[in-house]
């Protein structure tokens, strides 16, 4: 009994029972660096998490997203308040390398940044699902 307790509590003092936890409402993109052309930019607040326990993999099924092709240095906010998921895919389709860096904020605060030399079909991408969505 005295094992359980001892979990129990552990995970009421880590916040994972609260409540009462503020879940981000704003994803912050910022792509810097160079590139030789437009990247391809995939953004989504709806997507599915898929583990695959025969293959040992997990990857990620978009049900919906918005794809724009931008030039560093690019910056924009997006609303995540009612989905509390987001997802950003960063490629390079050109025959020339691009160097970037990405980086995914949530409310102002900096979860995610990468930088990378990305080769043609080469991409950077970030995810997050926040506890109880």
């Amino acid at each position: 009994m005295a094992g359980v307790t001892a979990i129990a509590a552990a995970v009421a003092s880590c916040g994972l029972l609260d409540d009462d936890q503020a879940l981000p409402e704003v994803a912050r993109v910022e792509i810097a660096g160079t590139a030789p052309v437009p990247l391809e930019v995939i953004v989504s607040d709806d997507f599915v998490r898929v583990n695959d326990f025969n293959q040992g993999i997990r990857y990620t099924t978009l049900t919906s997203a918005d794809t724009l092709l931008v030039q560093p240095d690019f910056v924009r906010d997006y609303d995540i308040s009612v989905t509390r998921r987001f997802l950003v895919r960063v490629a390079n389709h050109a025959a020339e390398a691009a160097s970037i860096t990405l980086v995914v904020s949530f409310d102002g605060v900096e979860e995610y940044r990468q930088g990378a030399t990305l080769a043609e079909g080469g991409s950077l991408e970030f995810s997050e699902v926040f506890f109880g969505t």
